[in-house]
């Protein structure tokens, strides 16, 4: 499409990235990539790994998005022309329009800085957010997302976040968690060390039994 159309910016994920990690670097230099600009992944959080390799790889800036479908677009975006669009290193985006985002502990309270809680937004949400025409205003999903904290009119994304001053990191799924000798680990956790290694292009967590 790069080549052939001259996308000058695509939308993409993490897991297509690593998918394409099996490919030789070179293998990319036999086409024609000078009309892409940017490379925008969300769907799922990006393993600094992976970033650095599509990076290097593609020779294009790669940034990082958090979007939600049901929040009809971008909640916490890495803006273009923003310091962190050209950092050396992946940094996880900063909350936005979509919404005020924090960290939470399990009864809605804010957690301090540097805690991992799970990501809620304050209301009101951007118009668009739940369509009736879309079915996310029915009384399960409404339930769901503005129901999980009683008392406190809070959006539940589903996802683990750690806050800093300036940034959230995404952790992953909140309900894909597996409890070992009292410690949680999340996707994050268990799956950020193997894509690491030169030899390994995606780790995947399972379950026997």
């Amino acid at each position: 499409m790069c080549e052939k159309h001259k996308v000058n910016v695509m939308f993409s994920a993490p897991t297509a990235m690593r998918m394409l990690r099996k490919f030789p670097a070179d293998w990319f230099e036999k086409h024609d990539l000078s009309a892409l600009r940017y490379i925008f992944l969300a769907g799922e959080p990006l393993d600094e790994p992976t970033w650095r390799w599509a990076k290097d790889a593609l020779k294009k800036p790669v940034i990082d998005h958090y979007w939600q479908t049901n929040r009809v677009g971008p909640c916490s975006p890495t803006c273009l022309g923003s310091r962190c669009c050209l950092s050396n290193r992946a940094r996880p985006p900063r909350p936005c329009m979509a919404g005020t985002s924090l960290s939470s502990n399990e009864n809605g309270d804010e957690v301090p800085f540097g805690t991992r809680g799970l990501l809620v937004a304050r209301p009101p949400l951007p118009a668009g957010t739940f369509l009736t025409a879309m079915g996310w205003t029915t009384s399960g999903n409404v339930q769901t997302y503005w129901k999980h904290f009683q008392g406190k009119p809070l959006f539940y994304t589903g996802d683990y976040a750690i806050r800093t001053r300036r940034y959230f990191w995404v952790l992953g799924r909140a309900d894909e968690v597996i409890n070992i000798a009292g410690h949680r680990l999340g996707t994050r956790e268990s799956r950020k060390s193997s894509p690491g290694t030169r030899a390994v292009a995606e780790g995947q967590r399972g379950r026997r039994g």
